[in-house]
């Protein structure tokens, strides 16, 4: 099965970070998404975020804290969650990965279109 790493950054206000994947991405193309990506061979899925954070933001993470998992489509996904005070303009600056990104409140998310497992464990962050 499939690995996939993901980040829950949440900044002061309770919202939390998406991207935006452009129409050519691989993976759930024109919706938002939280940052992350697959697992490589030999890593930890904890590694797997730190890796996909610096390719894709240039975001060092330090200490993370694993939140939910979520199975689907044969793909098992595991959400790590952050706080963070990363600004979006500063954010937008070293995205190297899909077409826009910003922070949202939950209210806003659910009008959003997030890709359905996503979505499933942003729910979970709100619940706890």
């Amino acid at each position: 099965m499939k690995q996939v790493a993901l980040l829950i950054a949440v900044n002061a206000e309770n919202q939390i970070l998406l991207q935006h994947k452009d129409a050519g991405a691989p993976n759930f193309p024109n919706t938002w998404c939280m940052f992350g990506g697959q697992v490589e061979e030999g890593e930890t899925t904890r590694e797997a975020l730190q890796r996909e954070l610096i390719e894709e933001l240039e975001w060092e993470l330090g200490n993370v804290e694993y939140l939910t998992s979520h199975d689907s489509d044969g793909v098992h996904r595991e959400a790590f969650l952050v706080h963070t005070d990363r600004t979006v303009q500063s954010l937008r600056m070293t995205q190297h990965e899909g077409d826009d990104l910003d922070y949202f409140f939950r209210e806003d998310i659910a009008t959003l279109s997030v890709a359905p497992p996503h979505f499933a464990m942003i729910e979970t962050y709100f619940k706890k």
